[in-house]
């Protein structure tokens, strides 16, 4: 790492020019990961559905293609059919306009006649469309069909529409990570930027850890980008590098920031400091990193697309992030210089009104000498140290205990794969299923088959 500080100073320039090039060029490729992800990725090869699905045209001709249906809900208060009719017209022509899949006549004929009687007694009408494609390959049609129908924004007429169906449940479980995950980043990174401006008392310096964050999930969004083109990649991959890749970015340069400051603050010069950072708190980062990408390749015992997907969307985040933690931080300390180290005005007037409490609510501060003699005020981490390593045993014990009481919930844990109780009550793809349930009985949108 020393060796890697004393190149650094001498092709600072080049450093920082090769990560804004990179940057600039993911940007609209990031904006575009998306483009190609798929929903599906969950068959394992060699497993007993795997096996079903190849057999079943074999025996059944169709029967593996998806099951999907549509289902027109009156509002609470409408009555009549030209509603309910009018609503099924515009389904079928957002239908037509999607590969794949249609309305077919018969089932056109049907809720036509069906439609006055469910306009009249307020109840849902189901309506089975023709899909050409499986179970497996469904999910991105899903996903194009509620895009088409507007699912995704509020219905607001007297007859809402819902997409059923096993690949219409995963779309929606999709479009309700996505919206979660922008309102968790919207909120997520005004808390963090207040913890570390808290932290260091200095914007400069709390704007470093965020910035590199920023970078590596936005070069990792191109790198998936690029990668969903050669290989099927799923669609929770983005939100896999998104989460753990601000994490651990912000995290990794906020080690080696807050050592390098430390020793500035101990009076060692910037380049001193920033040598000392790289030799300490860089190693412990680089096998951190290290440590996280031989976890998660544990993953891939999983033999299936989605999940190694997800693993290699974390591992090259990760990978991005230290690497940006260990070159690009130490290049840009070097280029802001002092404006990292010192604190802000107003917060060294909170930090100095602060200090001046405390010394006439503890005018005899506690303070310990050093190797010269003098005395030398210590501070709060020295002095929890020194209380909790003078009675170890106990301290042990009564943390063991905290951490075993807090863990006991787990052996009372159940696992289940009900996927619709993940959606919050009120959610449309929720409300679609309950209503289709209503009329032809829970579970018959998504059935079970057996070969036997």
């Amino acid at each position: 790492m020393l060796a890697l500080d004393r190149w650094l100073r001498s092709h600072r320039t080049l450093v920082l020019l090769t990560w804004l090039a990179l940057l600039v060029l993911a940007l609209p490729f990031a904006a575009k990961q998306s483009d190609h992800l798929s929903g599906g990725g969950y068959a394992i090869p060699g497993s007993g559905s795997q096996k079903l699905f190849e057999r079943l045209p074999q025996v059944q001709p169709g029967a593996e293609n998806a099951r999907l249906a549509i289902v027109l809900v009156p509002a609470s208060g409408a009555t009549g059919s030209t509603a309910m009719q009018a609503a099924l017209n515009r389904a079928r022509s957002e239908i037509a306009s999607v590969h794949d899949v249609s309305l077919s006549p018969a089932a056109r004929l049907s809720a036509t006649h069906q439609i006055a009687a469910a306009g009249i007694h307020q109840r849902p009408l189901v309506i089975p469309l023709d899909a050409s494609v499986s179970e497996e390959n469904a999910i991105n049609l899903a996903v194009e069909l509620r895009k088409q129908l507007g699912l995704d924004s509020a219905q607001n007429g007297a007859v809402a529409t819902h997409l059923v169906g096993q690949s219409a449940l995963w779309a929606g479980l999709q479009d309700l990570s996505k919206k979660d995950l922008a309102t968790a980043e919207r909120s997520g990174f005004p808390i963090v930027a207040l913890i570390l401006i808290a932290v260091f008392g200095s914007l400069v310096a709390a704007m470093l850890p965020l910035a590199l964050g920023a970078t590596s999930v936005l070069i990792t969004g191109a790198i998936i980008y690029w990668l969903s083109q050669a290989t099927e990649m799923s669609v929770f991959v983005t939100n896999m590098a998104s989460m753990i890749g601000i994490g651990v970015a912000v995290d990794y340069s906020l080690f080696v920031l807050a050592r390098y400051r430390q020793e500035v603050g101990a009076g060692a010069s910037s380049e001193q400091a920033r040598a000392t950072a790289l030799a300490t708190s860089g190693v412990a980062v680089v096998f951190s990193a290290a440590t996280v990408v031989t976890a998660l390749l544990g993953l891939y015992l999983v033999h299936a697309t989605a999940i190694r997907s997800l693993a290699l969307g974390a591992i090259i985040v990760v990978t991005i992030s230290v690497l940006a933690a260990s070159t690009l931080l130490p290049c840009l300390i070097s280029l802001l210089g002092e404006r990292t180290n010192g604190q802000g005005r107003v917060f060294a007037r909170f930090t100095q009104a602060g200090h001046s409490l405390r010394q006439r609510l503890r005018p005899a501060a506690t303070t310990a000498t050093n190797e010269g003699g003098a005395e030398q005020r210590r501070g709060f981490w020295e002095r929890w140290t020194a209380t909790i390593t003078r009675r170890p045993a106990l301290v042990a014990a009564t943390a063991a205990a905290a951490m075993i009481a807090l863990a006991l919930p787990a052996l009372k844990m159940h696992t289940a794969d009900g996927a619709l109780r993940q959606f919050p009550q009120g959610n449309e793809t929720r409300v679609g299923f309950e209503a289709a349930a209503s009329v032809s009985g829970r579970g018959a949108s998504t059935p079970l088959e057996v070969l036997v």
